[in-house]
């Protein structure tokens, strides 16, 4: 099969080998500029609790102390996957939304948290922060990266995708979403793309493009996108 991963080569390296080793063909197109918020390492010495709403904000997480004991609440199983190979061992994970993730918090135990810090995205799709301080949650936000969309498609790129359709298109954020989509009406590739099925990992998404009349949309869990192929 043909396969159309919105991200670059470079933060999907393991989902690329493991589709090509399975011999599918794989096609790599960036949706979003992520950068880094130029900011001093965080003292976390009175925080309670961690939260991570993708791996850009794990990626982008710069902290001082030693702190590897600490609860963290990951939106899904990727992002819990990358904090643990950075060293910590208290993690929790979510089942890939925002609604999930609060429900976890709010679900354990040892609660409550007098002080959690949440890292994340200048745009998140759900209000996070909002929602746990309704719950009484002492809560601080705190920006390490934004994304930016990205309107190119690359010459070699865009000449694959209309050479032959994917038959599978992997979503990972609401945003990058709204980014393909964008780019799909610039390039008018959405008569080729009709019957590419597109693979997501949030209800938001799902829903984002059955409102955009996608015809083909299933959810998929981060981590086991080569599972039903």
């Amino acid at each position: 099969m043909k396969i159309l991963i919105t991200r670059s080569k470079e933060s999907s390296q393991q989902l690329n080998k493991s589709l090509i080793q399975m011999g599918h063909e794989v096609i790599n197109l960036p949706t979003l500029n992520i950068t880094s918020v130029d900011m001093q390492p965080l003292d976390l010495t009175q925080c309670d609790g961690l939260i991570f709403t993708s791996k850009n904000a794990v990626n982008n997480f710069k902290y001082e102390g030693k702190i590897k004991h600490i609860d963290c609440f990951c939106v899904g199983a990727a992002t819990e996957k990358f904090l643990r190979l950075r060293g910590f061992q208290n993690t929790f994970s979510a089942d890939g939304d925002a609604a999930t993730l609060k429900n976890l918090i709010l679900n354990q135990a040892n609660l409550p948290y007098k002080n959690l810090v949440y890292l994340c995205g200048d745009v998140v799709s759900v209000d996070l922060e909002k929602e746990l301080i309704k719950e009484n949650i002492k809560i601080t936000k705190i920006v390490n990266y934004k994304s930016e969309k990205i309107q190119k498609i690359e010459p070699e790129t865009l000449e694959k995708l209309k050479t032959k359709a994917p038959d599978v298109i992997f979503v990972y954020s609401l945003r990058s979403a709204e980014s393909f989509l964008d780019m799909v009406k610039k390039y008018s590739l959405d008569q080729l793309m009709t019957e590419s099925e597109v693979k997501c990992i949030s209800k938001r998404i799902f829903d984002f493009f059955s409102v955009n009349n996608w015809k083909k949309i299933n959810l998929v869990t981060p981590g086991m996108e080569t599972l039903k192929l």
